[in-house]
């Protein structure tokens, strides 16, 4: 018997994005019977920062009551979530990283606009070939997400592959 628990990463941007993502993972952590982890990326100003305290951001009190509201929709769906904070000098680089840590198989991620054409959606692209490498699937909330079956298919084919 699997006794270890799927995950579902939602990456903390911002908050309307956040609240549409977290109540999609809660959905699909719920129908998969998998655990959400609220990944909190602090990105750092200079690379020497990495691990120390001056890369620790304080939450600001905006952020904590938006965590405490993700942590109350989680509830009513009956899904255990966690906040996981993490320092970063590159989003996209730790967002596979973190999904590769908690050995995510479902990632939201928030990916901006940008104002260079198709930048966005090189972006996209690389994280996707970054999350594919161990089969992880991606979730940017472009298009509608996709049913739990579809994930729980891929997830079951990726332990047979394993």
């Amino acid at each position: 018997i699997n006794t270890i628990m799927k995950t579902i990463m939602v990456q903390m941007a911002d908050e309307h994005w956040t609240l549409t993502a977290i109540n999609d993972a809660c959905n699909l952590a719920r129908k998969m019977g998998a655990k959400i982890t609220l990944l909190r990326l602090m990105q750092v100003q200079h690379l020497s920062y990495l691990g120390t305290d001056f890369g620790v951001s304080v939450p600001t009190t905006r952020q904590y009551q938006n965590m405490r509201e993700y942590a109350a929709i989680a509830q009513v769906y009956g899904v255990e979530m966690i906040v996981q904070p993490i320092q970063c000098s590159s989003v996209l680089e730790a967002i596979a990283d973190a999904a590769d840590q908690i050995d995510a198989e479902v990632v939201f991620a928030y990916i901006p606009k940008s104002r260079i054409p198709y930048w966005r959606k090189f972006q996209i692209r690389q994280l996707e070939r970054s999350l594919g490498i161990h089969q992880r699937q991606l979730f940017t909330l472009d298009k509608p997400v996709l049913t739990a079956q579809t994930v729980v298919s891929a997830a079951d084919s990726r332990v047979a592959t394993s």
